[in-house]
Parts: C-alpha cells; structure tokens; sequence
C-alpha cells in the first residue's frame, strides 16, 4: 500500500536497474500483482509481451519473527535470463531453469531503500538452498548465531569445492557428521540484512560472534 506501480517503474529507472536491463537488450515491461495472500509480487519481463520473465519478487511485512520489529520477508526471488545458456563455467545450480540474471546485489540495494522508506528494520530471506544462502550470505547474516555457526562449518568442510560441486554435494548428502555418518540435511534458517541500529546489534558485535564460534566448533563435518 505504498508503491503505485508508475510510482515503482520510477525507483528503478533512477537507480539505474531498467538502464542494465536495456543493456542487456531487453525491454524491461512491469507488472504487479497484489491478489496472492502470502504476499505483494512484482514481475519484470524483457519484452512488452511478457514471454520473458527476468525477475520475479514475492515479499511482505513480517512481524512475527522478531517480536516488536517490522522485516521486509522476501518469500520468494527469482532472477534469470532466459536468453542465456547453462556453460561449464556457469553450470545450473539446483531449482535453476535458466542462468542468473547477476543483479542479485543491486537488488538487495534496492529493498535496503524499501526498509528506509518504509521504517522497517531489515530484510528477511529464509533460503531453500545452499547456494542460495551462499548467495545471500554476501550481505547477510544468519539471525540465530548457532545456525550461522553451522554455515560456517558447512563452508569449511565443502571448502576447495565451486559453488555448484558444493550445492551437488549438499544435495547428494555427501556431507555427513563424522561422528556419526549420518548426512547433513540443508536446513533452511532466517537470513537478515539488518538496517535498523537494534537489528544490527543482535546480528553483530562480540557476543554473536562468540556464540557463532562456539556454535561452529560443536560440529564435525566432513566431505564424503
């Protein structure tokens, strides 16, 4: 209930994303849907005859999470180009049905200006992936420290490995407890992008730093 969809179109045109879509020879098309309950979703094609889906986000206001704070929750980012082609060096990542769009930072930027404009505290993403949370985990921290804790000893055991040799090796159950043998599931956890100075102090500082460490060093990974 605040943006208008001219008032959207403007946003991205003077933060320069529409310009970096026409680059890419696209001729970025709008649409916004507000009917689905789980949350507001805006839609951009590269063509006027919305064939060609590049972006799509799905978000809403979440004020359960954090009891007394107000996150943008993105429930669902989709960023592809449909005219690229899957290479050795850019192989598909897991749910990928075309290669990344490789906005994925000034995407982020731009729901960081949401939060300011609308006074929220942060962003909210629960990854359904590895490789997304290694995506996301560029600018993000994992809200609870025993699950950042956890990230971290992942990364380490899947260390050496690219990101789609470590996404295959996560989903094939091939990181396992060396205690026990027995493979490590992906486990999706709050990410957040802290805005608000009380968010940051739960996401940053020594305390959650030492817990994080502690966290980590309670797991025993190992690559199978």
């Amino acid at each position: 209930d605040f943006y208008s969809a001219h008032g959207l179109e403007l946003a991205l045109e003077r933060a320069g994303l529409l310009d970096r879509i026409r680059h890419l020879g696209f001729q970025p098309t709008l649409e916004m849907d507000l009917t689905n309950p789980t949350g507001d979703t805006v839609r951009m094609y590269g063509d006027q005859r919305r064939r060609e889906l590049l972006i799509e986000l799905r978000a809403s206001i979440d004020r359960r999470t954090m009891p007394g704070m107000a996150l943008l929750r993105v429930e669902w980012l989709l960023l592809q180009n449909p005219r690229a082609q899957f290479t050795a060096e850019r192989p598909r990542l897991p749910g990928q049905q075309k290669p990344g769009l490789g906005m994925l930072q000034e995407i982020v930027a731009l729901l960081v200006l949401v939060c300011d404009r609308l006074q929220l505290d942060g962003i909210l993403v629960v990854p359904s992936h590895y490789h997304i949370a290694v995506h996301g985990r560029k600018a993000m921290r994992f809200l609870n420290p025993a699950d950042e804790g956890v990230y971290q000893a992942l990364r380490r055991a899947l260390a050496g490995l690219s990101l789609a040799e470590a996404a295959e090796a996560v989903g094939a159950g091939r990181v396992v407890d060396a205690r026990t043998g027995e493979p490590v599931a992906w486990t999706p956890a709050p990410l957040v992008f802290a805005v608000s100075d009380r968010l940051k102090e739960l996401v940053e500082g020594e305390a959650y730093e030492k817990a994080v460490a502690e966290a980590a060093e309670r797991q025993a990974f190992a690559l199978r």
